[in-house]
């Protein structure tokens, strides 16, 4: 596209050019790369919009966003800006302007996370480049992207009618503060890497580089390793902080505070003195005025410096209790690494000679300069006096050395994983599930160890959950009634999002997904529940000939059943049921599950009951364990959650268990009989995508081991009623995340070495 300053009529002249340069393909190599970018845009952009929108946007959009960048540029045409004129005869095909349009408008079509995310990161990215680039194109991109924004929003609202908009549960500030420190990360590489840096802030990302130009001196000695990295290490450091600002990182944004600090004071330290030499007309340049280039200096001293102001007032929006020991830790350690470096410095220098002939101050000064990027410096550093290649070293990574080590601390303060203290007695939520609050199979597991309980303000209301991986994995439902779920799942979400967690909700049943938006959350089918009612149960039927075998069997040897608490067995009845766990476990290549598997300890919950198969020698066959789940205080469901057989039981001895309880349930006046869900099983009704084809391929791997499929199909056998349980996830993207923290959660024990060895026995 050529930028004409005259001609107006270059606008549909661009556009047309850019639709040729997607046509015909007669590109350079660079080109090209940028036409397999955005043709792939343009395919997402069509597959989410439709072909006739998108030729909408890209034909009258994009005229409409090239020629908003050129009224922009043509105000500095008026002006006689400097840059304009550096960039007047350049020639552009960039068929990126059409495809970013699109896509912009193209996200207004998909759900809000997905949108948000697009929308962000890419108009982050397209500020960078106008910003610290400033070429033509920079601009037309994201001038288009803005028109494509704003024409999606229409499209959208005409092509359907859009749900009503309800509040936002992201903290949109940390977002947005993150993304303008990551601007101002990668901000200076853009500069390095442009032809012509031109943007408002180019004089900024020029201090990383060579810029002592500017004041008519001598360009530092930038050209070594130490120096290249001085410039760099701090700027991966704000990458990192803007990181844990998205998490909810407290420290992050103490790290982002003073680095912007920092910067603020080195560019004025730079450009005051130029700014005022100008002023005074006491510079000398040589070629070029300074005049066009104060108003971009001023800005690169305020831009830190708003950074640093923004920072400091979103402190309130971070989790205090989070603040304390790593703050403390990181900048401890921050400063024995500066002392460290400091003193190894000026003892090597005085050691070696290098500082002969320089004063005390001196050699303070130029400790200094080695921790700041050189493209602050106004002057020279001047090399060591000695030729010793240890003062040389010092010389160049002293600094390097410090900044490494600040990275370090950071990321590993920042990455880890914290929760907070949360409460976790059991006592309310008991009370809540107990007056019938609780719903689905996994109600009564939220009182289970190892989680923590979120409790709503002004209602009787708990979330039980788990922090693993920096995933807020949620057991089930909330503890509510029924009308309160969704605004309690909102109210939760916030909660998590606040502390940088991804919340998720494992075990949702099919019946509780609307109280889950459909526009901020999606659903992944994890497991089948079967669930037996009590007044539709018959022995009867050509599938129940296991369960009358097993019944006549167990009269004929003496085997009885026995309903009970676990505190009313003799010690030897729970030696033997340790003895049956330890053995299964024994047998198994990984450890016992956890999270939604009970063992031996949650049978010690005195509102937990055991239906165990005995003989009249006392010899335990098999032990199962029933959960309750409440409604009008009284119990309306059991739901099996652990079973063992011994290895020497009589044949089908758990199918008799089942028609025992079965009777069991008829004399409690209960319901239902869930027979429990069997995490990853059926997973040929797993939903498609990459998601449901992961669960299928770790369900394939663990069936060995765990028999989840077997487990099923024994299920299936008793004519249940099958309930679907599914995975509410808010994030796509975190499916990764959101796996890794599940697997933790199902093995807490299991060692990278354990699981090695099963994955090279299992091929």
């Amino acid at each position: 596209m050529h930028f004409a300053r005259n001609h107006p009529s270059s606008i549909l002249t661009t556009a047309l050019l850019a639709a040729a340069t997607i046509a015909t393909g007669q590109l350079g190599a660079g080109t090209l790369a940028l036409l397999c970018v955005s043709s792939g845009l343009l395919a997402v952009s069509e597959s989410l919009m439709g072909p006739a929108r998108v030729a909408a946007s890209v034909t009258v959009v994009s005229v409409i966003g090239i020629g908003t960048g050129i009224l922009a540029q043509s105000i500095g045409v008026v002006s006689d800006s400097y840059s304009v004129g550096q960039i007047d005869a350049q020639h552009v095909l960039d068929p990126l302007i059409p495809a970013v349009c699109a896509l912009m408008a193209a996200t207004a079509f998909t759900r809000r996370v997905t949108r948000d995310r697009v929308r962000t990161i890419g108009f982050c990215l397209l500020i960078v480049f106008a910003l610290y680039s400033g070429q033509p194109s920079d601009l037309y991109r994201l001038a288009a992207a803005a028109a494509g924004f704003t024409a999606g929003i229409v499209l959208a609202r005409r092509a359907h009618r859009r749900p009503a908009r309800v509040a936002r549960d992201r903290p949109e500030g940390r977002i947005l503060l993150a993304s303008i420190v990551t601007i101002s990360a990668i901000g200076p590489a853009v500069s390095a890497l442009a032809p012509v840096t031109l943007g408002l802030l180019a004089p900024l990302g020029s201090l990383f580089g060579d810029s002592t130009d500017l004041a008519g001196g001598a360009a530092p000695s930038a050209d070594s390793q130490g120096a290249l990295l001085v410039s760099l290490i701090p700027l991966l450091v704000q990458i990192v902080a803007a990181y844990g600002i998205v998490k909810g990182r407290r420290l992050a944004l103490w790290v982002t505070i003073v680095i912007n600090t920092l910067l603020t004071v080195f560019a004025a330290c730079f450009y005051l003195p130029i700014i005022f030499a100008e002023a005074f007309g006491t510079l000398v340049a040589a070629e070029t005025s300074l005049t066009d280039l104060t108003l971009p200096m001023l800005v690169s001293i305020a831009v830190p410096l708003g950074i640093a102001i923004l920072s400091v007032r979103l402190l309130s929006s971070f989790p205090s209790s989070q603040s304390g020991r790593p703050a403390r830790r990181f900048f401890v350690g921050v400063t024995v690494a500066w002392l460290a470096s400091a003193v190894g410095y000026l003892v090597v220098m005085a050691v070696s000679g290098a500082s002969t002939g320089t004063s005390l101050g001196e050699s303070l000064i130029a400790m200094v300069t080695r921790f700041i990027p050189e493209g602050f410096l106004t002057f020279e550093p001047a090399l060591p006096a000695s030729s010793s290649p240890v003062a040389h070293l010092f010389f160049d990574f002293t600094g390097t050395a410090f900044w490494v080590a600040v990275l370090v601390l950071a990321g590993w303060q920042i990455f880890r994983n914290r929760t907070h203290p949360a409460e976790t007695s059991t006592s309310n939520v008991r009370i809540l599930l107990q007056h019938g609050f609780g719903t689905g199979p996994l109600s009564w597991m939220t009182t289970w160890a190892g989680h923590e309980y979120w409790h709503a303000e002004h209602v009787d209301a708990a979330v039980a959950y788990r922090v693993v991986n920096g995933v807020a994995i949620v057991t089930g439902l909330p503890v509510c009634e029924p009308d309160m779920t969704a605004a309690v799942i909102r109210s939760f979400g916030s909660f998590a999002r606040h502390r940088g967690w991804i919340p998720v909700f494992y075990g949702v049943p099919e019946s509780n997904r609307q109280a889950f938006p459909a526009d901020d959350w999606s659903a992944l089918k994890v497991a089948e529940e079967t669930v037996l009612s009590v007044d539709g149960w018959s022995l009867s039927g050509r599938s129940m000939q296991d369960t009358r075998s097993a019944i006549t069997r167990a009269g004929k040897l003496g085997v009885f059943s026995r309903w009970v608490r676990y505190a009313d067995l003799s010690a030897i009845d729970m030696m033997q049921i340790d003895d049956i766990s330890e053995q299964w476990a024994q047998a198994k290549a990984l450890p016992e599950m956890g999270f939604t598997l009970g063992g031996v300890r949650e049978m010690h919950d005195p509102a937990v009951r055991l239906l165990i198969a005995q003989d009249h020698t006392s010899r335990i066959h098999a032990v199962t364990s029933w959960l309750p789940t409440y409604r009008a205080d009284s119990v309306d469901t059991w739901t099996l959650d652990f079973m063992r057989r011994a290895p020497q039981s009589m044949s089908g001895v758990m199918e008799f268990l089942i028609a025992e309880m079965m009777t069991v349930a008829q004399a409690t006046n209960a319901q239902r009989v869930s027979l429990s869900a069997a995490p990853l099983a059926n997973t040929r009704q797993l939903d498609e995508g990459i998601a449901g084809r992961g669960t299928a391929l770790l369900s394939r791997m663990l069936e060995p081991v765990y028999g989840f499929q077997s487990l099923q199909h024994f299920k299936s056998k008793f004519r249940p009623a099958m309930t679907s349980l599914f995975l509410m996830y808010p994030d796509p993207a975190a499916l990764p995340s959101i796996g890794l923290g599940l697997a933790r959660a199902y093995l807490p024990d299991l060692t990278t070495r354990r699981a090695l060895a099963y994955l090279r026995a299992a091929r």
